[in-house]
């Protein structure tokens, strides 16, 4: 479970974080992130998790400090492969522990974005899939 909400924390600051070599479709302020994962092998469905996160102009100018930080150092993951395409974001994500994942994001007016992340694991569960679908919208400025 604690490895499941580590990976929640990383999808939701990602989508700033995967960013870096163009400019920003998002908005600076106060964003509403909700996460709803589909696990393989989960006996019920787990239910959306909601969180807030401000986006200041300084994330916006240097994306990667937004990037969260895991307290787990053994399995430090890597945003790679990202491509900006309109108001389109793809990225891949490689793990230490050699899990794999992709994503893509669709940003409407940099105030909402929508999309998933799929993410295969390599530990005890090898190759099982969770896929996160992932919307944000921004619901003011930073407090």
């Amino acid at each position: 479970m604690k490895k499941t909400l580590l990976i929640i924390a990383f999808i939701a600051a990602l989508p700033a974080a995967t960013l870096f070599a163009a400019p920003s479709p998002m908005r600076e302020g106060n964003w509403e992130i909700t996460v709803k994962m589909d696990m393989e092998g989960m006996p019920f469905p787990m239910p959306p998790m909601t969180v807030t996160h401000c986006i200041t102009k300084e994330d916006l100018k240097d994306p990667k400090k937004t990037l969260p930080s895991s307290s787990d150092k053994k399995n430090e993951c890597t945003t790679k492969d990202y491509s900006v395409s309109g108001s389109s974001v793809t990225w891949k994500v490689k793990c230490q522990d050699g899990s794999t994942g992709s994503g893509k994001m669709t940003y409407k007016g940099g105030t909402s974005y929508s999309g998933t992340m799929t993410m295969v694991n390599a530990g005890k569960k090898r190759g099982s899939k969770m896929v996160q679908h992932i919307s944000g919208k921004r619901i003011g400025d930073c407090k």
